[in-house]
């Protein structure tokens, strides 16, 4: 138990830092809007969410938290604030799998690619049996 703990504990002391920043679920949801879109405001970005268990507050909140951490650019037009993707999909994607593959097998593409065959190969059998 000792052993195990420690080790853990050495883990996250030692652990890389994820180049890509810690993201909420709502924070990803409001990235997947922007990656539909070329810009829109709070009110849009609302609008697209849905008011029903969101507040404009909480939006402006996403957006800002977002622009933070350089994911969304943003401008000035009139009294708000227009924002923009940073980054794409794509590069979302791209830096989740690099820090995957440096985190579990230190940059050993062999684990990560075996892992992503067998994920596809379930992913058929389930689509398949949707089928018949």
């Amino acid at each position: 138990m000792f052993f195990s703990k420690s080790l853990s504990n050495w883990l996250n002391q030692h652990r890389n830092k994820p180049s890509l920043p810690a993201l909420g679920a709502r924070e990803i949801q409001v990235l997947k809007l922007f990656w539909t879109r070329e810009s829109a405001n709070a009110q849009q970005i609302l609008a697209a969410v849905g008011q029903n268990d969101t507040s404009l507050s909480t939006i402006q909140s996403t957006l800002e938290r977002l622009y933070r951490k350089e994911l969304l650019n943003r401008e000035k037009i009139g009294r708000s604030y227009h924002y923009s993707a940073n980054i794409s999909q794509q590069q979302v994607v791209h830096q989740l799998l690099k820090d995957i593959s440096h985190e579990i097998s230190d940059g050993n593409l062999a684990p990560m690619i075996s892992g992503f065959m067998d994920f596809i190969a379930e992913q058929d059998d389930q689509h398949n049996s949707r089928k018949k």
